[in-house]
C-alpha cells in the first residue's frame, strides 16, 4: 500500500486526465463568459443612445439635466461631479438650491422604480462649504410629487438637521439657514414620515 504523499506526487493517468479536462473546461467557460460580456456591452452601447433631457415630463423648468436611456431616466449621480476645493479664506453665505422630484427611473436593465431625488439624481448634488460659512438652504418640492418631502443635513447642529423647517407639500418651497461648525463629509436625505 502506498502512502498518501506518494499518491499526490504521482497521480494515476485517469486522475490526471480529469484534472486537465476540468482546467480546460474552466478556461473555456471563462473565455465564453468574457466574450459574451464583451458582446453584450457592445450591444448595449449600440442600442442605448444617451440623451439629455432638461425638465422633460416633470412640469418643471430645471437647471439640471436628467440622463435618459431608451426613454427611461437614469438618475445615477456621477461620483466625479463634485465642486472644486474652496480657495477663499473668509466665511461667506452659500446658497444651496435643492428640488425634490419623484422620478420613475431605471433600477436595472429590466426594472424601474419611483425614486425620490434631489435635483434629479441619487445621491443628490455634493455641497461644499467651509467651516464658518452660513449655508442658506432653499428646498422646492416639485409640483408633480405625490409625497411631502424635506431635507435632513447631518452636519446641522439642532433637531432634525433642518427636516422640520423644510417639510414641503408638492409645489411648496421651504428653507432655513445654518452655520457650518465642524469639518467633515456629511450625508443628507429626506426624512419625512413615514420614512424611518
Amino acid at each position: 500500500m502506498s502512502s498518501p504523499s506518494h499518491d499526490n506526487e504521482n497521480p494515476t493517468p485517469e486522475l490526471e486526465t480529469r484534472a486537465i479536462s476540468r482546467r480546460t473546461l474552466l478556461a473555456g467557460s471563462a473565455g465564453l463568459t468574457l466574450a459574451s460580456l464583451t458582446l453584450a456591452s457592445a450591444a448595449v452601447a449600440q442600442d442605448h443612445s444617451m440623451a439629455m433631457a432638461a425638465g422633460e415630463g416633470t412640469g418643471s423648468a430645471r437647471i439640471y439635466p436628467i440622463n435618459v436611456f431608451d426613454g427611461i431616466p437614469d438618475i445615477a449621480h456621477d461620483p466625479a461631479d463634485i465642486p472644486p476645493p474652496i480657495s477663499r479664506n473668509a466665511p461667506e453665505t452659500v446658497r444651496v438650491d435643492l428640488e425634490t422630484i419623484e422620478v420613475e427611473a431605471r433600477l436595472d436593465e429590466r426594472t424601474t422604480y419611483r425614486f425620490w431625488t434631489f435635483n434629479g439624481t441619487v445621491p443628490g448634488p455634493f455641497v461644499r462649504v467651509r467651516v464658518g460659512d452660513t449655508v442658506d438652504v432653499h428646498l422646492k418640492n416639485n409640483e408633480n410629487s405625490t409625497m411631502m418631502h424635506n431635507v435632513d443635513f447631518h452636519a446641522v447642529t439642532g433637531p432634525g438637521g433642518g427636516a422640520g423647517a423644510t417639510s414641503a407639500l408638492p409645489g411648496e418651497e421651504r428653507g432655513f439657514s445654518f452655520k457650518a461648525l465642524s469639518p467633515g463629509i456629511f450625508v443628507y436625505h429626506c426624512a419625512v414620515p413615514p420614512v424611518a
